[in-house]
């Protein structure tokens, strides 16, 4: 059984703050809004699916499925750094409860990144991994790094991200 969370930590976004009111509910705990644990500024593809978003900009679409940690969502943020956002804020709120539970309530995408980058995933791997919305992901802050206290996660069959970008062959 793993212990309550002494604490919560949520995106400011109201479906991850929905979210973390609910766990801090159920654990008696406090929750602080953290904007390190905010979801990916997707720019451009904001509210478009990932069809639409490929056909919008191949190229980046491309580079986003095969290879996020080098991809922008154009207009928007790199992958990496969002990566790199995520781990830090865990990094700061592990360090502040040591040796105690906390949740960190985040969004799909920065679950995803923060969970490869952990368990040494690397290219598109990340999109196979099986992170099903409520999905919880135990991840260990150690002196100066992470540990996934789990076998390394399940990969999943590939889904969307083999959506190829558009052919610039005008359709017959």
């Amino acid at each position: 059984m793993v212990d309550p969370p002494v604490h919560v930590y949520s995106s400011p976004l109201r479906r991850a703050l929905q979210t973390a009111e609910a766990i801090a509910r159920s654990a008696q705990a406090p929750v602080s809004v953290d904007e390190d644990l905010v979801d990916l500024h997707y720019g451009a593809w904001a509210g478009l699916s990932p069809e639409e978003a490929s056909r919008r900009n191949p190229q980046a679409f491309a580079l986003y499925t095969r290879d996020p940690e080098r991809a922008v969502a154009p207009e928007g943020e790199p992958l990496s750094a969002v990566a790199d956002r995520i781990l830090k804020g865990l990094q700061r709120v592990g360090e502040s409860f040591p040796g105690q539970a906390l949740a960190a309530v985040s969004h799909e995408l920065p679950i995803r990144l923060c969970v490869a980058r952990v368990a040494g995933l690397s290219g598109a791997d990340l999109w196979d991994l099986l992170l099903p919305t409520g999905t919880v992901v135990r991840i260990a802050v150690t002196g100066g790094g992470f540990e996934l206290p789990v076998p390394r996660p399940a990969l999943a069959s590939r889904r969307w991200r083999d959506v190829d970008p558009p052919s610039r062959e005008p359709a017959r």
